[in-house]
């Protein structure tokens, strides 16, 4: 099972969650943007049908790094769930941060980052690419090190459900929680494209390893927080977001000149969203 189907299968859920949330703008007086949730949800469910084709390579290579593993460690211990857990948020943590970083991760991340209203829905818009951009490659050491692939998986599905009840503006900061975990505050800032929150936290289910590394952000109340991406005209069709990036990477690295430039343009800076 792979993070897709996890989210797969919360969809019965998503309908009264969806409900819940509608009435909860109507309640507020503020609109709700059906279209940017059709759109979300046009991007997970196509995802589900284009996804499995990207997958292979990472399961296949996955297998083959754990046969060379320097450990076997139990998949269902308490012990070594509580190691996979921490371990995987460290490398979480690192495959986030690059993903906003890097450009040829942030071509797929970008699609998340998308919506001009944080909604539960904006949790399903996932970009179709990532696994074909090599995002995976940030897990492999976990393989290496001798956790379970299934586990493995397992974990980083479950990392991703957490994040779902993040996507909403409706719930307030969560006190002493907000030192230690990923709240809907702390996503909240990471979601926004305002200059000051840029690039900040990067957590999935903890935040510890921003506040460790210097990518921590709280909310702040007197600061309107503006969603979607910078100097990027803003779409709904799922292919333009999935693909525009991609485009625009294969687009300057054809006119650069140099093979110092054409490394820029794959691998530099993603300067649309900074």
């Amino acid at each position: 099972m792979d993070s897709y189907q996890v989210l797969f299968r919360t969809l019965p859920f998503v309908g009264i969650l969806l409900g819940l949330e509608a009435v909860a703008f109507l309640v507020s007086k503020r609109r709700y943007d059906w279209r940017e949730a059709a759109s979300s949800l046009s991007v997970f469910l196509i995802g589900t049908v284009v996804k499995p084709f990207f997958i292979i390579l990472p399961l296949m290579v996955g297998a083959e790094v754990y046969k060379v593993r320097l450990f076997t460690i139990p998949a269902f211990e308490v012990w070594s769930i509580a190691l996979l857990f921490f371990t995987m948020e460290f490398f979480y943590y690192w495959q986030h941060r690059f993903g906003h970083t890097v450009r040829w991760f942030w071509a797929s991340h970008s699609v998340h980052h998308s919506p001009t209203q944080l909604q539960i829905a904006s949790a399903y818009r996932l970009s179709w690419t990532a696994a074909a951009s090599g995002v995976w490659i940030f897990y492999m050491p976990l393989s290496f090190l001798g956790f379970d692939p299934v586990a493995l998986r397992l974990m980083i599905g479950l990392n991703l459900l957490y994040q779902l009840p993040l996507h909403t503006d409706f719930i307030p900061r969560l006190g002493f929680l907000e030192k230690v975990f990923n709240t809907p505050s702390n996503h909240r800032v990471h979601h926004a494209s305002n200059p000051e929150y840029l690039d900040k936290n990067f957590g999935g289910i903890l935040i510890v390893f921003d506040r460790m590394f210097g990518t921590y952000q709280p909310e702040e109340k007197s600061r309107a927080i503006t969603y979607g991406l910078v100097n990027t005209p803003h779409s709904l069709n799922p292919f333009v977001l999935n693909f525009r990036e991609w485009f625009a990477i294969a687009r300057d690295a054809r006119q650069a000149r140099t093979v110092r430039a054409k490394a820029a343009a794959l691998f530099g800076p993603p300067g649309g969203h900074q």
